[in-house]
């Protein structure tokens, strides 16, 4: 009833003709994913981490390193802007209370 023949290849090559997006390299840039997706468009750091969920297959070991790096350097500057901000209301609290 049913035949064992090997389904036949489709040639899909003319699909690179009916869109802009570059279908050779799958990586996602920065600025389409700041593009997709809004919340990234203000941070940077957000955008790094999206940037290396989405290409993590396509990258090598060396820029996968280089990335972490630059997402751990983003981490610790967002963080210590935070910090500084506690600081000022707090200091801002007990100038209040004194």
């Amino acid at each position: 009833m049913f035949s064992n023949k090997q389904p036949k290849k489709i040639d899909m090559s003319f699909l690179k003709y009916l869109t802009d997006v570059e279908l050779s390299t799958p990586q996602v840039t920065i600025e389409q994913i700041k593009n997709d997706y809004p919340h990234t468009k203000k941070s940077h750091l957000e955008a790094c981490r999206m940037f290396y969920m989405l290409n993590y297959q396509y990258l090598d070991e060396e820029q996968k390193e280089e990335l972490l790096s630059k997402i751990n350097v983003l981490h610790q500057q967002e963080e210590s802007k935070f910090k500084n901000a506690i600081n000022i209301i707090e200091q801002c609290q007990q100038k209040q209370l004194a």
